[in-house]
């Protein structure tokens, strides 16, 4: 199916181009009569068609054969990275985009905390978990309150307001343990601010 070819550094040379999608070649195929296709795009049209893109000749799928010298200089080619509209910079050779993309810090990233639904890049995901994401697990809080906090309220409006999911595990009298999914760490029982 080809590659964009705003993706390339300078001109490409139009017989590096796809007479089908009009993109540069991706693993170029040949038919019997010399033109020639990304494979992505000749090989469906063959077999639904059974005759070459331009309708010079009839052919079948046996007869398209792969280019190996265009495909070589094709690869020579510099070409921006698959992450470059999410602001990765890098240029790399054709043949070396696949390794790049693989570790390329603007790859977008879900993030892993049960309930986010959060795409970033890659390079962003630890600290989002950590420092910013509304789902990630909270910390022990020592809270400040007697028992008599619990009767007025506070507490109940606490988990209200936060969207406390699953369980509070009292430990002893003063501290509780709970993973919230909707809480931000500067949020905090009102308990804990008196």
């Amino acid at each position: 199916m080809g590659f964009e070819l705003d993706r390339f550094k300078g001109t490409v040379d139009p017989d590096f181009k796809c007479n089908l999608c009009n993109k540069v070649l991706e693993d170029p195929l040949t038919t019997p009569c010399g033109h020639v296709f990304c494979s992505g795009c000749v090989l469906p049209w063959v077999v639904q068609q059974s005759s070459c893109p331009v309708k010079c000749q009839r052919i079948s799928t046996k007869e398209l054969n792969h280019v190996l010298p265009l495909k070589n200089l094709i690869l020579k080619l510099e070409i921006k990275c698959d992450n470059h509209t999410r602001g990765c910079d890098a240029v790399v050779k054709l043949q070396h985009l696949a390794e790049h993309a693989e570790m390329c810090d603007y790859s977008p990233a879900k993030c892993r905390n049960r309930g986010c639904s959060e795409v970033l890049n890659l390079r962003d995901v630890d600290a989002h978990m950590r420092e910013t994401c509304d789902y990630r697990p909270v910390e022990f809080l020592k809270c400040h309150f007697n028992w008599a906090s619990l009767l007025f309220g506070w507490l109940p409006f606490c988990l209200t307001s936060t969207q406390l999911e699953k369980e509070v595990n009292v430990v002893g009298d003063s501290a509780f343990f709970f993973f919230c999914p909707g809480v931000s760490r500067r949020t905090s029982c009102l308990g804990c601010l008196l």
